[in-house]
């Protein structure tokens, strides 16, 4: 009883060329646009201009004692992290610019 060699993966290649799809082709990520779709470019609000983004990440403990701060104050996060800021200058002898 004789038995047949396994085929080598280069030997099942060339027997099944044609037959295999080719490799895929990972598509370019298109460039976000620089204009919205009415065609106009974007524009920063001119709150924004000028400004800064302060980010941080803290506990869910945090984020929900100042959303009750925001309700009792009726202040917005942005007014009451000023403040918060404002604060924090004046403990260390800076103006409070926020």
């Amino acid at each position: 009883m004789n038995k047949q060699p396994k085929n080598t993966l280069s030997e099942v290649l060339q027997q099944s060329e044609g037959e295999l799809h080719t490799p895929l082709e990972t598509p370019e990520p298109e460039p976000k646009p620089t204009v919205v779709e009415n065609g106009s470019p974007r524009k920063t609000p001119s709150t924004r201009q000028g400004t800064k983004v302060i980010m941080g990440h803290f506990p869910e403990e945090v984020h929900t004692q100042v959303q009750y701060l925001r309700i009792e104050t009726k202040q917005n996060v942005q007014e009451l992290v000023a403040e918060a800021l404002n604060l924090l200058f004046v403990k260390y002898d800076k103006p409070p610019i926020a």
